[in-house]
């Protein structure tokens, strides 16, 4: 029904929004406070209506707490078609997709703790659905936090210093098929900054720079997930129950507000930055918590495929529900023994990474995990079979320079080297790979006006070290050769003649042989 939209909200260390005010008050979280008690995402909301998407609480395999901190989030959606309809709202087409997380640091001994929303406000009344974008920031530091204006500031206010919320809107209309969000954390003069970003056709624009002006040396600031730790919020002087997960769910358009899918095809996944990568959540549930905002009629299951590790959103009655932990996934990491080397590809699909390091959550399956350098140059390949469960640790090592040097070859000449039945080219006087420890057999192909005087073929052995090969080549000569062909065509004339006086001589002793008989 819609064209396909590609959605991505990064958070890195930020702040986020929803539209108007976004309501945090959730009338399902009437429970008691529980600190240091393994998380119930039922807790919060049962059935739908609810904040459908993917989540994680830190819930892992038999209901198991676990905690990690991040300084970035991000979240993608994929858009084939997607409207929603409520009537009674001034805007019935309206909805949020919102990129909800926990910010905490610790300033002057004190820990403070931020709830961040990224938020997409859209109008599905359209073809292709029309965007604005929105931050919020709530202080949830105490029961009793609130938000003063030198507690922050940005391009959005503070809406009075009895309440613990700002609020950022940024009036940009988008009409795309892709859209990118993306919020990144620095520290500038020492307080934590964060610049908000989205992406429309090939520009990233910072729509809100957020500065936490009073925590000079803050420290220890970082996104946190925690499956062990329920936490009060600030809500009209009550304790209510906040949990410290990150999500990235569909809902109605602010203030609490509830909507309903008409037709809804699109795909999630959330992922965060390991220090190295980005990486898929590897617990997820299909409800989110702290926020008010909701939407029914749709249904939220896994997708977990060699492509992406994430959630299929459609229309139908759907209900809040676990959807996947590490028992259903395989964790791969990987350790390059190269330092030039920043990318691998599993299965053909291109994955990034920094400091020699890359860890994945993928499905169970067969990868050929390749390994390249900056430059595109393929230095490792190697196939491995993942097992759902279990985390696995790979590297490059054992993996040596082989490198042959050439001269004699005019400039800009292809050359080439067969190995084990794998020919390398170049176009330089240095061709290079890598090869494990081991014996192989090489040769030099010919090339047209040229010889190989040296090393044209041979035998490489691989122990520990790098190897090099010098190959030299020489220019066949032209007069060179006519006096080649020349002597050759006399060679075959001599041998001719010779030749054709023993078969002359054959011919005459047979004839006179029978003359005598």
């Amino acid at each position: 029904m819609r064209s396909s939209i590609i959605i991505i909200i990064l958070i890195v260390l930020i702040v986020s929004s929803i539209p108007f005010s976004l309501n945090n008050e959730n009338i399902n979280t009437k429970i008691a406070v529980q600190n240091n008690y393994t998380v119930n995402p039922q807790c919060f909301y049962k059935n739908e209506p609810a904040p459908m998407g993917i989540v994680d609480y830190g819930i892992g395999n038999n209901n198991s707490g676990f905690a990690f901190n991040t300084t970035a989030f991000t979240g993608a959606v994929n858009i084939s078609s997607i409207r929603t309809d409520n009537s009674s709202l001034p805007c019935p087409y309206n909805m949020t997709i919102q990129l909800n997380s926990v910010l905490q640091f610790n300033y002057n001994g004190k820990n403070y703790t931020y709830w961040i929303q990224d938020v997409a406000l859209v109008n599905t009344n359209y073809s292709i659905p029309k965007m604005e974008i929105i931050d919020n920031v709530w202080n949830f530091s105490s029961p009793a936090g609130v938000m003063l204006n030198s507690t922050i500031s940005g391009n959005g206010t503070v809406e009075n210093s009895t309440t613990p919320y700002y609020f950022s809107y940024y009036h940009y209309y988008i009409n795309s098929n892709e859209i990118q969000f993306r919020e990144a954390s620095f520290t500038h003069d020492g307080y934590p900054e964060i610049y908000m970003e989205f992406e429309n056709n090939g520009k990233w624009t910072t729509f809100d720079t957020l500065n936490f002006t009073f925590a000079d040396n803050a420290m220890d600031y970082n996104f946190v997930v925690n499956g062990n730790h329920y936490d009060n919020i600030p809500k009209n002087g009550k304790n209510e129950v906040f949990a410290y997960d990150a999500g990235l769910i569909l809902g109605g358009p602010g203030n609490g507000t509830s909507t309903k899918a008409i037709a809804m095809n699109l795909t999630m996944e959330l992922d965060y930055w390991n220090g190295h990568n980005w990486q898929a959540i590897t617990s997820a549930y299909s409800a989110g918590s702290d926020t008010a905002e909701t939407i029914s009629n749709v249904t939220d299951i896994p997708v977990i495929n060699e492509n992406e590790t994430g959630v299929q959103i459609s229309t139908g009655n759907g209900q809040p529900s676990l959807l996947y932990t590490p028992a259903n996934l395989s964790i791969l990491n990987f350790t390059s023994t190269f330092n030039n080397a920043n990318y691998i590809t599993l299965n053909g699909r291109q994955y990034n990474f920094t400091d020699n390091s890359i860890e994945l959550t993928l499905a169970p399956g067969s990868y050929n995990l390749s390994l390249f350098t900056d430059n595109g140059e393929k230095i490792f390949s190697q196939n491995y079979t993942l097992q759902a469960g279990n985390t696995y640790n790979f590297s490059s090592t054992n993996v040596y320079l082989v490198k042959f040097m050439e001269n004699g070859l005019k400039n800009n000449i292809s050359w080439s080297v067969e190995i084990n039945n794998t020919i390398y080219s170049a176009k330089n006087s240095m061709l290079y790979f890598y090869l494990t420890n081991g014996s192989y057999t090489y040769s030099v192909l010919n090339i047209s006006n040229y010889n190989v005087i040296d090393n044209r073929t041979g035998n490489i052995t691989v122990n520990g070290h790098n190897q090099e090969i010098n190959i030299t080549f020489n220019m066949i000569n032209k007069s060179s050769s006519i006096n080649t062909l020349l002597e050759n065509k006399y060679a075959v004339a001599g041998f001719a003649g010779i030749l054709g006086l023993m078969i002359v001589g054959i011919f005459l002793f047979h004839k006179r042989k029978k003359k005598y008989q």
